[in-house]
Parts: structure tokens; sequence; C-alpha cells
């Protein structure tokens, strides 16, 4: 056993780059356990098993350690045996060991008056306030670790950009970003330095000879105790009783971001304010939509935003979100910031959710009609519906008798070739009222009510809604209220309908002769399958035309294909042969990027990976990435920065970390400062700069403290060019 250790330990350290404090604590960990399992005469890696790890786990817990320091003996373990079973060497399987449960941390939030006056606890102008100042902004602009802040050179800083890499944890290079704030606070600081000290932030010397008029010089690289030390002081100075230390987390969604609920659908805002706190979240693990408890919630302003289109979808967040992906081992995290124009990003195929019956079909459609066309007049007490199909009118007039009745009066319009339906009915204007239909149709939305409608409902509402502005021909469905399709786009996704969104400018000439440019908004359903079902379940008066083909979906795989493509060469397998009985003549047009394979082609790699016998879990990933029909991928077409003053906000979504939002699936959006909580460990160990997952998982269970971007509020106030964004 102690040969095996020895060999595990070089291996952390050679191959995955672990520093010598990680290396140290396993080490330590495992000689404890080694020195256990002697006692009870086994020696031998293949004679570990079960019993001994109760054992050992009796013999910790009667140290009268906590759970969470048995959990990095454990931990230790686990990543011990995940090294002999990579070496094919005979031992207990390590996904047998089990965490301990610890205590839920208590989730403390600054409130942003409080986080206002922290960051103005050092506002003086000597040579420690300028720097203290510079540490509280310069750690909350760029979520770095306090040991890597404090190991900064002044060499390392590029104050015109605004930008620097930092070496972190097992030599893992990233860069990070200055807001301006924090960038004009440490050019202040910098220039008030006169030492030669290569240190960025030093601490004090004190003048030993008091009589000495000399202006000594502050030299001597700060500690990280020191620097929490000077966080500690700042929290004090500004009268917060809560703890206050350098870790943060923040990720945003724009307040009009439509979230998925078990029973409905809601805007981030109205979530916010919402008492039920569970969300529909992700089960990558089952592959399925699950319900997902709001752990925290929080809002702030920014003046940061990008709007990303992708698949005729669109979501408007802050560039610290994140999203899904796939690279080439599984699904995972990515930055919204990080995006590019090409990349693929989950979504959803359908939201499921269930609901309740609110009124007769034929009435949300009648309800639908009046969203569409209608203009509701107070002043004349009633309905005006104005369409060039007397048809329409003549069905629409009989669903107002059968429900209000009253069946309005039908006339020609005498300025265009349309018919225009008038309904007088103070019963029908109260109605729509009590719904929320808005007299304006720029700024309608759906009646709330529907969010909770039984399918039937919005089946109803919509085929009323095409009936009004809907296309004849292929299934395209225009307002002048983008909020409205939005909307829609969402009931569509009830029903397991992809629609796309998408806006176009142009100039209109009025009857008086003025041309004005205008804005107008459509969702068009494009691809077969997704036509069917509009015929199916939208019942409209307007014929629909239906592709005559569809090339399959598209799954964006290609790396996951070359990655075992390439491991099957290296394990010397007959390649070749087998894709080129099925058809795969050329892969490398899969794998480059240039074709994205769809279910077929991805079902054809997973079944010759899987004659070939290749062992490898990523082959199975294909299949199931093939056989599933809960998600989409959809690919990024247009990457917008924004400009604005918005609240925008947070929630932290608790054990599955994701909830699905305007359709897209995105990352767990941990809520806000100084928030501690268990986090997705590959998230995190991309958040703090980890080698790998393991010592994430250690560092989780010490702390669960989380280094990440806060000063969207607080320093970024002023407005940046775009090109700066």
């Amino acid at each position: 056993m102690d040969k095996y250790i020895r060999e595990f330990l070089e291996y952390i350290e050679l191959e995955r780059g672990h520093s010598q404090l990680t290396i140290r604590n396993y080490e330590a960990y495992l000689s404890k356990f080694a020195d256990f399992a002697a006692e009870q005469e086994v020696k031998s890696v293949d004679k570990i098993d079960l019993e001994l790890i109760k054992k050992w786990r009796l013999a910790l817990h009667r140290r009268e350690i906590s759970n969470k320091t048995l959990n990095y003996y454990m931990i230790a373990i686990r990543s011990f045996l995940k090294y002999l079973s990579k070496m094919d060497i005979e031992s207990l399987a390590p996904e047998k060991i089990e965490l301990a449960d610890t205590p839920e941390r208590k989730i403390n939030f600054l409130e942003e008056e409080e986080l206002e006056r922290l960051l103005k606890a050092f506002d003086g102008s000597g040579k420690n306030d300028l720097r203290n100042n510079a540490i509280l902004r310069l750690l909350f602009s760029t979520g770095l670790r306090v040991s890597e802040l404090t190991a900064l050179n002044r060499d390392n800083i590029n104050l015109e950009h605004g930008e620097f890499s930092i070496v972190g944890k097992g030599g893992k290079t990233r860069v990070v970003f200055m807001s301006d704030e924090a960038r004009d606070a440490l050019q202040n600081y910098l220039v008030k330095r006169h030492d030669e000290d290569t240190a960025l932030f030093v601490k004090e010397l004190r003048i030993k000879n008091q009589e000495s008029k000399e202006d000594k010089e502050n030299t001597g690289r700060l500690t990280p105790r020191q620097m929490e030390r000077i966080v500690g002081e700042a929290g004090k100075r500004a009268g917060i009783v809560k703890q206050v230390t350098p870790h943060v987390l923040r990720h945003c969604l724009s307040a009009t971001t439509r979230i998925s609920m078990p029973r409905k659908l809601v805007t981030a805002r109205d979530l916010y304010y919402n008492e039920n706190t569970t969300v529909k979240s992700v089960d990558f693990s089952r592959s399925y939509q699950v319900a997902a408890r709001v752990g925290s919630k929080t809002k702030h302003l920014t003046d940061r935003l990008i709007q990303i289109k992708a698949g005729g979808y669109e979501l408007i967040c802050t560039p610290e979100h994140r999203l899904f992906t796939l690279d080439q081992w599984n699904i995972c995290p990515i930055l919204v910031g990080n995006l590019h124009v090409g990349n693929y990003i989950l979504a959803v195929k359908k939201i499921s959710q269930q609901s309740k019956f609110f009124y007769h079909p034929d009435l949300w459609r009648f309800v639908g009609y009046i969203t569409g066309d209608g203009t509701i007049s107070h002043r004349r007490r009633g309905v005006i519906i104005t369409d060039k199909c007397k048809g329409n009118l003549d069905y629409y007039s009989k669903l107002s008798e059968n429900f209000f009745k009253k069946s309005g009066a039908i006339l020609p319009n005498p300025t265009s070739r349309s018919y225009t339906l008038t309904i007088y009915s103070m019963r029908l204007i109260k109605f729509l009222d009590n719904l929320g239909v808005e007299s304006l149709s720029k700024i309608r939305r759906i009646p709330s009510k529907l969010n909770l409608a039984s399918l039937p409902e919005v089946r109803g509402f919509l085929a009323g809604l095409y009936d009004a502005e809907g296309n004849e021909g292929d299934p395209k469905i225009y307002s002048a209220s983008k909020e409205l399709l939005v909307d829609v786009q969402m009931l569509f996704l009830r029903l397991g309908i992809d629609s796309h969104f998408y806006e176009r400018n142009r100039q209109v000439k009025l009857p008086q002769g003025k041309i004005i440019n205008h804005t107008i908004y459509y969702l068009q359903i494009l691809h077969q399958p997704d036509q069917k079902k509009f015929v199916q379940n939208i019942a409209t008066r307007k014929k629909i035309n239906v592709s005559c083909g569809f090339d399959g979906e598209k799954i964006p795989a290609g790396k996951i294909v070359m990655a075992l493509y390439s491991l099957a060469k290296v394990q010397k397998k007959r390649v070749w042969p087998y894709f080129q009985k099925v058809g795969l003549k050329y892969v490398k047009r899969y794998t480059s990027g240039k074709i994205i394979p769809n279910k077929k082609t991805l079902m054809k790699f997973y079944g010759q990976f899987k004659r070939m016998h290749l062992e490898d879990r990523r082959v199975n990933l294909l299949r199931r990435l093939a056989n599933n029909n809960q998600f989409k991928w959809v690919k990024v077409g247009k990457i917008k920065p924004m400009e604005a003053e918005e609240t925008v906000f947070d929630f932290g979504v608790e054990k599955y970390q994701n909830l699905v939002t305007n359709g897209i699936v995105s990352h767990n959006s941990f809520a806000t400062d100084m928030l501690r909580g268990g986090a997705d460990l590959r998230s995190v160990q991309s958040l703090l700069g980890h080698v790998n997952v393991t010592t994430t998982q250690v560092y989780t269970h010490v702390t669960d403290k989380h280094l990440r971007e806060i000063h969207q509020k607080f320093h970024n106030k002023a407005k940046r060019k775009t090109d700066n964004v």
C-alpha cells in the first residue's frame, strides 16, 4: 500500500499538476489511513473493502472530528482508489465510498447599501487607505483568490487594458478583468508608491527612528492573512455585523426572462417577489426535467448586459451568467462572456408543467383573436376587430354571442379592403380587464392565467391569435409586441413546438404619405416535425403548409467523436472498415465542425465504437445524446453587448444547479454577495481555477466559498464603449 501511495502522490504532482499544499494534505490523510490499515492487518490495496472503510470512519468519528473534516479523509481515499482503477490495479471501487452529510450553511446576504458602505470604508488619501481601497475593489472586480492577489507583481498588471493573466493552482492560467473603478483605485495607489518592491501590494514598515524625518517606504509583500484582515476591517468600518470575507459570486438574468416553474411560467422579476421558491430544473443524470427549490434570491443594478440569440431563442443576461455547451468530455457550463457565434448551447424541447382549467377553450380562442387584432375602447364601451376575411369575423361574432350574448355588427371598412366587427359589451370589457389584456397592442402580453391553464386552453388561445396575426402557407405569426411573441414562444414550448423568434426593421409609408421606421416581430415554425405538431394542435382557420423533408435534429458532438476516434487509433483499432460499412467514409467532416451530425449519424458512430469494444464512458454518452427527446442544441447566431441601467436578478437553485430560462438551460445562478452553499463541482472547478474536480471537491467541503464577480453595480457605473464590454 505504501508503494502505491507514493506512486499516487507522484502522479498528482507530475500528471495532474496539484500544488505542494494539496499533495502534503493527501499524503497526511493517506499515511494515517495506511497506518490504520496496517493495524487491521491490511497491507495491500486489494484487501481494502467497505468493512475497513467503515472501521476507519468510526475511528475518525471517535476522535470527535467534524463530518467536514472526515470528508477530507474520504475524498483523499476515493482519489487514491480512482488512481488504482485507472492503473488497472484491483481494489475497492471508489464510488462505493460515500461522503458524510454536512449541515447546510446559513446563506448570508449583504444588502446593496451595505456593499456600497463596504467599498467606501477606506476613502482617505493616505497610502494605506489607497492600498486598502484598491484591494477591495480589485478583489470584488476580478474574483481572485486572496493568495493570488498577494502573489501579484506590479509588472503583471496592464492598467491600460484593464486585464491581466493570473497563474492559479496547478499552474493553470486564466485571464481576469478589472472594472473601471478598480483600475482607477489601483492607479491612485501605485502613483503614491516610490519604492522598488516588485509586489503589487506591500505592507506597512514602521519607522524605528522616530527622530528621522525621512519618509521611509512601505516594503514587504502583504500576506493572505493580512489581506483578509483588511477586508474584515472594512466590514467593521462599514458597520456591518455579518461576517465579511472576500468571497462572492454573481450571475444575473434580465428582469423579463421567462423562468419555468412546476405550475407556470414567470418572469425573473416575478419569481424574485414570489413566495413560491420552486422552479423547473434539469437532472442531467436522468436527462429529465424536475422540480428544484430556489435556495437564494437577490437583485442588483448593472450597466452591462449581453443579448444572445440562439436557434430562434433570445436571452438577455450579464456576461458572468453561465449556460451549457458540449465539449470533448460532457455537457459543461460556459460563461456567456466566452460564447462565440457558432457555439451551441443547451435548450429544452418542451416545457412540462402541471396546470388547471379556467375557461372553455373556445372562450380562450376568442380572447386570442382579440389579443391579435382587437382594439379595446373603454370610451366607446366596446371591442373593435378588423380583418380582411369576413368569414373570420362571422366565426368570432358567433363566439361572442355564445359567451357574452352580444354578436356585434360587421361592416366594410371604407378606407381599405377589410371588414370591421364592433361588439358593444361592458361585460366583455370587464372580462378582458380582469384577464389583464392591454388596450395598447404594442405592450400586450398573454393573460397571466394562460401560464397556468390547461393545454386545450393554450391551444384555443393560440388558434385565435393565429387567426388574427398568422400567415397563410408557411406557419408564421406576427405582432407589434415583442414581449407578446416571447410569451407565445413559451406557449408553443408547452406543446413541444419549436418556434424561432425574429425581428425585422423596415420603413413604412403612412396613409398621410409620411415614411417612418418600423420594427415588426414574428415567430416562425421552421422544421417539418414542428410544423406537423402545429397542424395537429392549432386548429387555425388558415391553410398551413408543411415542409417536404427534414434532415434530422443536430447534435454538436463532433469533439466527442473526434476524441473517441483518436482513442481508437491509439488502441490500434481497425477504424476504417467499421465506419465504411455504415457510410461514414469521411469522418473528419463531422469532427472538424464542418458538418454537425444529426441523431441518426450519431447513433452510427455509437454503434461502430461499440463494435470496436472501445472502453470509454463517452461511447454511451453518444447514445444518450442521440436518444434524448427532452433537450435540443441551439446554435448561437448573434451576441450583442448592451448598455443599460437595469435591475437584474439572481437565483440559487439547490441540488441540480440549473434552471430553464426563456427555453434555454441556464447554469445555477448563485445568489449574491458572501453566498455560501454547495455548488456543481465542474462549474466551481472552472470558477475557482482548480486543476481538477478532486481538488474542487476538497475545497468546497472545506469552506463552500466562491470567488467571483460582484462588480456590476459598484464598479461599472461609468458607461463603457461596446468594444470594451
